[in-house]
């Protein structure tokens, strides 16, 4: 696996970068440990993060039926990263978009230390419109006050499906026209 080689950690930090590790998905339990000791070493680690837009995609390959069981999963992974991390370092998870989904589960998930959400606008016709943006991330704060959250993807994609077509030009001027709305 590629987080077997961990040393990028170490050159981000000697550039004073720090390291959010992760995201742990689908590790079965003898690979988690490996990955936690191979990480927990390493004094550039910020903290880990377990799942990434995980009420979209379930963690991809089709692993958990239902989001009930990714939780459990991240449960039980974060309690093991907990109990093998000599620093005790702060674990997250990127839900996906805390601002549109109800989420029944979230108190249930004590082990998380800090949520990411995932901030994927409406556009016009592949065209960020604006003013949205930080709706969402708004919405997203009040739903979970007693946490932590980042913001720990956004933009939109590639690909305009309406279209049928690559639309590079179209995405780079969203994300920037994002990225100003997010300094404003």
């Amino acid at each position: 696996s590629a987080w077997q080689n961990a040393d990028f950690v170490d050159a981000m930090y000697a550039q004073g970068l720090w390291v959010v590790a992760g995201p742990v998905e689908n590790m079965d339990d003898d690979e988690l440990l490996r990955y936690v000791k191979t990480y927990s070493e390493k004094e550039g680690l910020l903290m880990w993060v377990v799942g990434s837009g995980w009420s979209y995609n379930v963690f991809y390959e089709g692993r958990f039926r239902t989001l009930r069981e990714a939780a459990d999963y991240i449960n039980a992974t974060c309690t093991t990263i907990k109990r093998n991390d000599p620093f005790n370092r702060p674990v997250s998870s990127v839900y996906g978009d805390f601002s549109e989904t109800g989420i029944e589960w979230y108190d249930r998930m004590s082990c998380i230390d800090v949520w990411g959400t995932t901030l994927y606008t409406a556009l016009d016709d592949h065209v960020y419109t604006g003013r949205t943006f930080d709706g969402k991330l708004q919405r997203a704060r009040a739903r979970h006050t007693d946490r932590a959250l980042f913001v720990g993807e956004y933009g939109i994609d590639a690909y305009n499906a309406n279209a049928g077509r690559q639309a590079l030009r179209d995405q780079a001027a969203a994300i920037g026209n994002m990225a100003t709305e997010l300094e404003e």
